[in-house]
């Protein structure tokens, strides 16, 4: 479920707020193996924005712009959320697109075993975010790892040959934390930072 609309202007200006979502990270394993992925499927014209392997992740919530007061009750919200959810062993499967073929604008990989599990840690998460006061999307949550998106469909029925009906054979990764991060846009694509983040525990860990 994803946090949508804007807050008012803030008193600082625009400049002031903070592009901000939850998400679970990926391990270097996983990167890699995605990285294989993408230099398997570009080729020139194609029309895709591939992700860059440091930033792929598992969005749970995106937030929009906030104010930077608001991000600590973010953080609170997700410790709240997070609480009593055990890490996860993540399993991947193939790949899909959103919203079709018929119109590709988001390349990804679904999951598969753990899904489940980490399903019910971003309803949890968001939960706790609307009890905070953030809006949030009904869409049902899917977890997926994005790895391109369109700019033009020009490249879509290859990139369909290649992934449609295989497995995409990522390792499985290990979800042991939820990060709470900051999006900044720049011309050659979104640059993240973590500014916060909560750790899974274990039953009977402290």
């Amino acid at each position: 479920m994803a946090v949508r609309g804007r807050r008012p202007p803030s008193k600082g200006g625009e400049d002031t707020l903070v592009r901000t979502f939850v998400a679970v990270p990926v391990d270097a394993p996983v990167r890699e193996a995605v990285a294989r992925w993408q230099e398997r499927l570009a080729a020139p014209g194609d029309g895709i924005k591939w992700v860059e392997p440091h930033n792929l992740h598992l969005t749970v919530a995106f937030l929009g712009d906030l104010e930077p007061e608001d991000v600590t009750r973010v953080q609170a919200a997700v410790a709240r959320g997070s609480a009593g959810h055990p890490p996860i062993t993540l399993h991947f499967g193939g790949f899909g697109v959103f919203p079709g073929w018929h119109a590709p604008r988001v390349l990804w990989i679904g999951a598969e075993e753990g899904a489940a599990e980490l399903t019910a840690l971003a309803n949890s998460v968001a939960a706790a975010l609307l009890d905070a006061g953030f809006r949030l999307d009904e869409r049902p949550y899917r977890p997926h790892l994005t790895v391109g998106r369109w700019r033009t469909p020009a490249g879509a029925e290859r990139v369909r040959a290649a992934v449609a009906g295989k497995p995409s054979g990522l390792p499985s990764c290990r979800i042991d934390r939820v990060d709470i991060m900051a999006s900044r846009l720049t011309p050659r694509g979104p640059v993240y930072s973590r500014m916060g983040h909560v750790a899974l525990q274990a039953p009977g860990e402290p």
